[in-house]
């Protein structure tokens, strides 16, 4: 049996691999599946979404998928204590109680490698000229009718994606997002919002006692008072993202902050960080992505050594392990483009990435399961097919590995190297 975590940013060539070998367990009938998470059944086995947001996916292997699910009783006898351990820490078992009500969702689909996430852009309105925008002039104002967005909603689901990051644009200038929050989830999807944060605390109560539903609101925050609003170009910005945060704590909702590192806000990540641990916040730090009005930002640092020294348990994050730490051992690795994650943009055209728009890939009204794998599996092919290491590499040949992010500076160096020849 086999139970490892869904996903990590890392490449295989790139990091050693933490693998654990210990001693038999069972798992006792005080334990049940927890009625919350969404199990995707795929040919290899099935892949666990948690609802809990800081919890990791899950791929469990064909044999342990049968033994979960066979029936609700427990012992399942002789788990390895690894097992056992990544099923408790992700909340897939629970304590069984009188509170446990319910039955998980599931979902079936012909590949595992159909994505289980999309990027689903509303809007293309903001309010907001981020400096940083990798969107950049394509922030062109257009709202899709809401027929439109439920019906990619439940497109979606058809074709296996089990989550939604519901982005923008700017979200909240729809007013009708209950509308579309509320659908996503009666199709058995989870969901969280990516928002600019200023118009929280303008929520009515029926919006807001959907959010309580969502995994998370995850917040752009790039500096404290006047420093975010430069960056943001909008003045008053950052005062009221304080006054929606304290709404959205006083309804339990989970927050996590986006902070984009540059060289300008360089003396900002330790008052990031002590402002996160004051709003009950993960943050999770990411460096520039060389795209939209981003290309022009100077940010050459690495996220990921600039804030490792204000890294304080869960209060933040950078994404992906330091250089040289051990990545978890896991079903996939790499950039999540098209194999786990894709974009549907304001038109209902899907790319495989949301931050390269000049890939598109179709409506996704028009696509099957049959359909999206082949042009996930022929897009991402070609992509991994442009660097010697990948041709070679099992895992990208068996689409285990989605290889570098296009805009990583690794990315761009090996490149050149293979395309332009040593010296």
């Amino acid at each position: 049996m086999r139970a490892i975590r869904h996903y990590s940013y890392t490449v295989p060539c790139k990091s050693t691999q933490e693998r654990h070998t210990d001693a038999l367990v069972s798992i006792d009938p005080g334990y049940c599946l927890n009625p919350d998470i969404t199990i995707r059944r795929q040919p290899e086995g099935s892949l666990i979404i948690p609802d809990d947001f800081d919890s990791h996916m899950v791929f469990i292997d064909v044999e342990l998928t049968h033994s979960l699910l066979r029936s609700e009783t427990f012992p399942i006898r002789h788990v390895s204590s690894a097992i056992f351990k990544t099923l408790i820490d992700n909340k897939i078992l629970i304590k069984r109680t009188r509170a446990v009500v319910g039955t998980y969702h599931i979902v079936d689909v012909l590949y595992g490698t159909l994505p289980v996430r999309a990027i689903l852009e509303v809007t293309s309105r903001c309010q907001c000229k981020c400096n940083t925008c990798y969107r950049g002039e394509d922030i062109n104002n257009h709202t899709p009718q809401l027929s439109d967005v439920l019906s990619r909603i439940g497109k979606l689901a058809e074709l296996g994606v089990c989550q939604l990051e519901v982005s923008g644009g700017e979200p909240l200038m729809r007013h009708d997002l209950l509308q579309i929050l509320s659908y996503a989830r009666s199709r058995g999807l989870k969901y969280f919002i990516v928002t600019n944060g200023e118009y929280l605390a303008e929520m009515d109560d029926g919006l807001m006692e959907e959010i309580r539903c969502a995994q998370a609101v995850a917040i752009h925050i790039d500096g404290i008072g006047a420093v975010h609003d430069f960056i943001c170009g909008r003045l008053g910005l950052f005062e009221q993202v304080v006054k929606g945060i304290e709404k959205l704590k006083a309804a339990h909702v989970k927050i996590y902050f986006v902070s984009t590192v540059q060289e300008s806000n360089l003396a900002q990540v330790e008052p990031i960080v002590a402002f996160a641990k004051q709003s009950g916040a993960i943050v999770q730090f990411r460096p520039v992505i060389k795209a939209g009005y981003g290309a022009n930002v100077d940010g050459r640092r690495d996220a990921r050594t600039i804030t490792m020294p204000h890294i304080e348990g869960s209060i933040a994050f950078s994404g992906s392990p330091a250089p040289g730490q051990p990545a978890e051992e896991s079903h996939f690795y790499g950039c999540p483009a098209g194999v786990q994650r894709i974009t549907v943009d304001q038109f209902g055209i899907v790319r495989l990435c949301t931050m390269e728009r000049n890939s598109p890939l179709g409506p996704v009204i028009d696509l099957s399961q049959e359909k999206l794998y082949s042009v996930i599996v022929e897009a991402t092919r070609a992509r991994l097919g442009g660097r010697k290491a990948c041709r070679e590499c099992t895992y990208a040949r068996t689409l285990r590995c989605g290889g570098f992010c296009m805009f990583s500076r690794r990315f761009g160096k090996e490149f050149n190297q293979e395309t332009e020849g040593p010296g």
